[in-house]
C-alpha cells in the first residue's frame, strides 16, 4: 500500500471514529433529555405551576416621569386586561395541575424560593394575600419570546426592548428555532425546559398576523402536557 493510500485510510478511520463518537454523544444527550423530561412532567403533575404576568412598570414609570399620565393609565389598563384574559383562560382550559399567578415584580422572590413573600393574584388579577402555596416544588410558565436551546453555548449578550423595558438577553451558538412568542414552561430557576417535554405553545400561527387567542394557546399547552404524561406514565 502506497503512502498516499495509507494516509487516506487513516483519515477515513479517524472520520468514522469521530462520527461514531458524535453519534454516541447525541444518543447519551437524548437519553438524558428523555429522563429529565419524564421526571419534570411527573413533578409538574404532582405539584403546581406558577404563571408570571407582565406589569410593563418600567414603561409606565417612564410615561409618568415625562408627565404622560393618560398614556400611562392606558398602558396599565391594557396590561391588566391582558392579564385577566390569561387568568380566565387558565381557569377554564387548563387542568393539568393547580395554577397560581404572580406579577413579574415578584420574580426575584420566586427565583429565591421565597414564596411566603409573594402576594399572588386572584381571578381578576388583583392582589390576594390569602393565597398561599404549600407545594415544595413548582414550575414556571409565561408568555414571552422563545430562547435558543439552553444546552447550547452562550456566546454573547445584548439588550432588547420588551414590554418591561430594556432586558439583557444572551445569544447562543447553534440550537433550534427562536424569536417567536409563546407560552413557555420553565424550571423554578427560570430555565426554559427542553424536548421531549412539550415546553411551549406558540401564540402565532404560520403567519405573524394570525395570532392565536390566549384560550387556544393555553388549551393547546394543556392538551400537550396531558398527551406527554399519558405517553410516559
Amino acid at each position: 500500500m502506497g503512502l498516499k493510500n495509507l494516509v487516506l485510510l487513516i483519515c477515513g478511520v479517524l472520520l468514522v471514529s469521530a462520527a461514531q463518537a458524535q453519534s454516541s454523544r447525541k444518543m447519551r444527550n437524548s437519553e438524558i433529555d428523555r429522563m429529565n423530561s419524564q421526571r419534570q412532567i411527573k413533578e409538574l403533575k404532582n405539584n403546581v405551576l406558577l404563571v408570571r404576568l407582565r406589569t410593563r412598570q418600567p414603561l409606565i414609570n417612564a410615561l409618568l416621569k415625562s408627565e404622560h399620565k393618560e398614556e400611562a393609565k392606558k398602558v396599565e389598563y391594557e396590561q391588566l386586561k391582558k392579564n385577566q384574559e390569561i387568568i380566565a383562560a387558565f381557569d377554564k382550559y387548563f387542568d393539568f395541575c393547580p395554577v397560581y399567578f404572580f406579577r413579574s415584580d415578584y420574580s426575584n422572590h420566586v427565583l429565591n424560593q421565597q414564596l411566603d413573600s409573594v402576594v399572588f393574584l386572584n381571578d381578576t388579577a388583583g392582589y390576594d394575600p390569602g393565597i398561599k402555596i404549600t407545594s415544595e416544588q413548582f414550575y414556571i410558565a409565561e408568555i414571552t419570546g422563545l430562547e435558543k436551546d439552553t444546552a447550547t453555548f452562550a456566546d454573547g449578550a445584548y439588550l432588547v426592548q420588551t414590554e418591561d423595558g430594556l432586558v439583557r438577553r444572551t445569544s447562543y451558538s447553534g440550537g433550534g428555532n427562536s424569536g417567536f412568542e409563546a407560552l413557555i414552561f420553565k424550571s423554578s430557576a427560570f430555565y426554559q425546559l427542553r424536548r421531549p417535554f412539550p415546553y411551549y405553545s406558540r401564540t402565532l400561527q404560520s403567519l405573524p398576523i394570525l395570532r392565536r387567542s390566549y384560550k387556544r394557546v393555553i388549551q393547546r399547552a394543556n392538551e400537550a402536557l396531558h398527551y406527554y404524561y399519558n405517553k410516559v406514565y
